[in-house]
């Protein structure tokens, strides 16, 4: 009995520390014990579209998309959705500071869509995170070979975050089949609250244009074609860029070329015959657009646009270095400067306004918004003069889709309005069926009896 004694009582000791141990533990993390493993509803779609909303696009949830299971959600773009197509979740509630984990699945044939985190107040409006240059985390889908591949993401509400949900998200200019299945979210207490997504309203269709009744202007509107994000790479540009620039100088009209100047430093020799072949066609500007076209992190930890937040020297720099470049490079100085963009901060500053104005060579601004006051104070000084945009009339309604009716529609409200139009466009971002509308939209305005005006020419009349 001795015997037994000694080897059993070290195991119950043992026995009873680890009981102690885990109820320790257990006590003094009680959101961790309480934690649920998946609170999303239908994660899997296998109750069809409960609990996500459907919305714009080609959304759906079909058999063809399931990974385990009867069904899984595919979301496709056939390039002609210029607000993409999109699925959102319900909603969990959380609490600032909390950190949680998203887990799905998804196959696809291209990377042109993503899963964002979308963040909601108390209001259900949306916060954003300071940190991220969107303003919400994204997952993007990065493998196109139509195999399943499982994504996972980590992330910490930001300040002021009650809740929390999923949107799927195809780019606009897109031509994508997604399937997606398995949503996970982890990290949250059993008691989380859920709340189903917001049903799916249709946008309004818009009146029919009157196609034999379109209002012609008293005079001929004038036109500056403001083309985007020229970078200088390879021996020439890309292939949607030659292809816009083709389309152009077979119209025997004008139109502008926003360069990004980074690389003009390295610049082959091809290149630069390029861009001095058609500058001496006359038929086409090369503006300043930036240097690097990227977001930085300024001082107060938020994302800042290239032309905004920065010192004088800093801006400065930037347009100095750009000026001797395209000097040395391509034999001119830039006479327009037109602010790149990206996040949700404006494109340019009070900063930037003098620094165009000490510029020797700059004389034109093709202003990214409609003329504010600092617009107004420098348009008023004379040493630049500013060209402003019309919101409501523009080749892109959405940034990358350029869209001919929507075009059309803001015309008709707007041309008796105005003395000219700046038009914006990204021509790396378009595909065919974009193209094909910019073509549109040129041959409307051809038709209209518009004229195309380079902004350097076109501001020396408005002095």
């Amino acid at each position: 009995m001795k015997s037994v004694f000694v080897v059993n009582r070290p195991l119950g000791v043992c026995v009873f520390l680890l009981g102690l141990m885990l109820g320790l533990i257990l006590s003094a993390s009680p959101t961790m014990a309480a934690q649920t493993s998946n609170p999303l509803p239908n994660a899997g779609f296998e109750d069809g579209i409960t609990s996500w909303n459907i919305g714009e696009g080609g959304s759906k949830v079909v058999t063809e998309a399931a990974r385990t299971g009867k069904l899984g959600l595919r979301v496709s773009n056939d390039g002609t959705k210029g607000r993409g197509s999109n699925a959102t979740s319900a909603s969990l509630s959380l609490t600032p500071g909390q950190e949680y984990t998203l887990r799905f699945w998804a196959r696809s044939n291209s990377t042109s869509a993503g899963v964002y985190i979308n963040y909601l107040n108390e209001k259900n409006r949306r916060v954003y995170d300071p940190n991220i240059k969107s303003g919400s985390p994204m997952i993007r889908i990065k493998h196109d070979d139509n195999q399943w591949h499982e994504y996972t993401f980590t992330a910490t509400a930001p300040e002021l975050a009650k809740k929390v949900q999923i949107w799927v998200h195809t780019f606009s200019t897109a031509n994508c089949v997604i399937d997606l299945d398995d949503f996970v979210m982890a990290g949250f207490p059993a008691d989380v609250q859920v709340k189903a997504p917001r049903p799916y309203k249709a946008p309004n269709k818009p009146k029919p244009i009157d196609w034999d009744n379109i209002p012609k202007p008293d005079k001929p509107i004038n036109i500056v074609l403001k083309l985007d994000d020229l970078f200088v790479k390879g021996n020439q540009p890309t292939p949607r860029w030659l292809r816009v620039v083709e389309y152009i100088d077979s119209k025997q009209i004008k139109a502008t070329m926003g360069m990004l100047t980074e690389g003009i430093a390295t610049a082959s020799p091809e290149y630069c015959q390029w861009v001095k072949d058609h500058l001496a066609k006359g038929n086409w500007e090369i503006w300043f657009h930036g240097w690097d076209h990227q977001t930085y992190t300024g001082p107060d930890g938020k994302k800042h646009n290239e032309f905004e937040g920065r010192s004088y020297d800093q801006q400065m720099k930037r347009l100095a270095d750009s000026q001797r470049l395209a000097y040395e490079k391509f034999g001119f100085h830039f006479t327009s400067f037109g602010p790149p963009g990206g996040v949700g901060t404006p494109s340019q500053d009070a900063t930037t306004h003098k620094v165009m104005i000490d510029d020797p060579y700059i004389t034109t601004w093709i202003y990214p918004t409609a003329i504010d006051e600092l617009g107004k104070q420098t348009n008023q000084q004379g040493d630049i003069v500013i060209l402003d945009r019309v919101w409501g009339v523009g080749i892109e309604p959405t940034v990358g889709a350029a869209d001919f009716e929507a075009f059309v529609r803001g015309y008709i409200r707007n041309v008796q309005k105005r003395d000219y139009f700046t038009l914006q466009g990204h021509p790396q971002m378009w595909n065919d069926h974009r193209f094909e509308q910019f073509t549109r939209i040129v041959e409307f305005l051809i038709d209209q009896g518009a004229n195309f005006v380079l902004p350097s020419a076109y501001a020396k009349t408005l002095r």
